[in-house]
């Protein structure tokens, strides 16, 4: 039985053998920490998801597979991060997120990552582990944090190339 109260998750509860785990209905926000360390191989949120905190599924070593839900508004920083090397490959992040926070995505191995028009904000470091050669963000994105993706990372902005100025510290359209 996870508590639940007044929609918060504060605990997944052991998942030791919960490999498949889907976020009931009436959870509106995953709390920190809620399955921090766990052995689970997947996650599905329910669409009554808002927001997921700060460390939620931190050094989820097993997770792989992460179907974010419309309806989520902000993942908090470091909610994903793993220290090790995370197993998570893509992620779609749905046009209702508005805000990933600094380090949300740190040491997982990212091959794809769709963005949908609606993200404005891109925390620090977030991305800084993926493997990507391209990204193409929406064009309502308003800032990205230092190193949010890898240095040989190439920036688009709704098609258009952007790079990361060091000395301004900031993405600037190519010239």
């Amino acid at each position: 039985s996870n508590p639940i109260i007044d929609g918060v998750l504060y605990y997944g509860g052991r998942c030791k053998y919960q490999e498949e785990v889907v976020i009931p209905d009436g959870v509106s926000i995953i709390g920190q920490h809620a399955y921090d360390g766990e052995y689970l191989k997947s996650i599905e949120f329910s669409r009554s998801v808002r927001t997921i905190q700060e460390k939620a599924f931190y050094n989820c070593h097993s997770l792989e597979t992460v179907k974010l839900n419309n309806g989520l508004e902000t993942i908090e920083k470091e909610a994903f991060k793993d220290d090790k090397r995370g197993l998570i490959k893509t992620i779609e992040i749905p046009s209702s997120v508005k805000k990933i926070g600094d380090n949300a995505f740190s040491g997982q191995k990212l091959e794809r990552i769709a963005f949908y028009s609606g993200l404005e904000a891109i925390g620090k470091e977030a991305f800084n582990d993926c493997a990507l050669q391209v990204v193409d963000l929406p064009k309502t994105i308003k800032s990205i944090g230092d190193n949010a993706f890898p240095p040989e990372t190439q920036i688009m902005i709704e098609g258009e190339p952007y790079e990361y100025v060091i000395i301004e510290r900031q993405y600037k359209k190519k010239e």
